[in-house]
């Protein structure tokens, strides 16, 4: 059952760093960067009403997308965060117990997408972006006959392989530019937001969610993908995190007075579970209830 918790309001984006037992979300009007603490999470819950108490990191604001990288050989986690014209690098102080500022990358653009990867992370901006960590050095991914278009998402395909995704097509690359497979994938329309799940990559538009899956990777004249594609009818989908397993994909699908939170196991189950419904009652109160659909 759905219900509200006071301090925490107008979340844009949050992400649960579990080896740190910390939640850091992007929050308010002023989208500002903030953090909690777990275990003060689940103490504000068990209240008859529940409240948290999250505390500001720094005086970042107007912040739009934010990633946690770990660097694993230096046993270190970086914060990325992007605001209008920049890319902030926050690094986690041990002795503190907090994120605090380190570098910061200017953007031509707003950035569109800000993908944590093994060496590093890459951002789309005016074009895309990757950062290597030990320098913290920007540098454009030129990826031979890309016609010129605007930058989406970035989508982690494996560790040596990206799929760039632009407004009308899609490529796939690696972090130097060099092509993995040989052919753009040209979308049926306008795509909004990516979501991988090997080998599922979902694609959502303004009024359905496309599922497809990428071929399997055998070599540089590897397809790209296969030709069995489904469509959902929904409207404004948009992705939340992953459900009991790494399949296992969680989207809310929100319209007139309720939002659904739909699971998706595009691999093998054609399936579709309605977990959640909620809708706001004339006085404010919220009701809820659980449907199972299939299609």
């Amino acid at each position: 059952v759905p219900f509200i918790v006071a301090g925490l309001a107008a979340v844009f984006q949050m992400e649960l760093v579990s080896d740190l037992e910390m939640l850091i979300a992007i929050s308010g009007l002023q989208r500002q960067l903030v953090f909690m603490h777990v275990s003060d999470l689940y103490d504000g819950l068990k209240s008859d009403r529940p409240t948290v108490r999250p505390t500001a990191i720094s005086s970042f604001s107007g912040c739009h997308l934010l990633t946690v990288h770990i660097d694993r050989l230096n046993n270190t986690r970086y914060l990325c965060v992007a605001d209008p014209d920049k890319i902030n690098i926050l690094h986690f102080n041990s002795r503190l117990g907090v994120f605090t500022p380190y570098k910061s990358i200017a953007t031509n653009e707003p950035a569109t997408c800000l993908l944590s990867i093994a060496d590093g992370i890459v951002f789309g901006a005016d074009q895309f972006y990757f950062v290597d960590m030990k320098t913290v050095m920007a540098h454009v991914v030129v990826v031979p006959g890309c016609p010129s278009d605007y930058p989406l998402a970035a989508v982690s395909i494996s560790d040596g392989e990206l799929l760039l995704a632009y407004h009308n097509f899609g490529v796939f690359a690696n972090v130097n530019g060099n092509r993995t497979r040989p052919e753009n994938v040209d979308w049926n329309r306008a795509p909004l937001e990516f979501v991988y799940a090997a080998p599922t990559l979902y694609i959502v538009h303004n009024d359905t969610l496309e599922i497809v899956q990428i071929a399997e990777y055998n070599g540089p004249n590897s397809r790209t993908l296969l030709d069995v594609r489904d469509f959902y009818r929904c409207h404004c989908a948009h992705y939340i995190g992953r459900g009991r397993s790494a399949k296992e994909v969680l989207f809310a699908l929100s319209g007139g007075d309720r939002t659904e939170i739909h699971s998706f196991c595009g691999n093998t189950e054609k399936t579709v579970f309605g977990t959640l419904k909620r809708k706001v009652t004339s006085h404010g109160e919220m009701t809820a209830h659980g449907k199972r659909l299939k299609v």
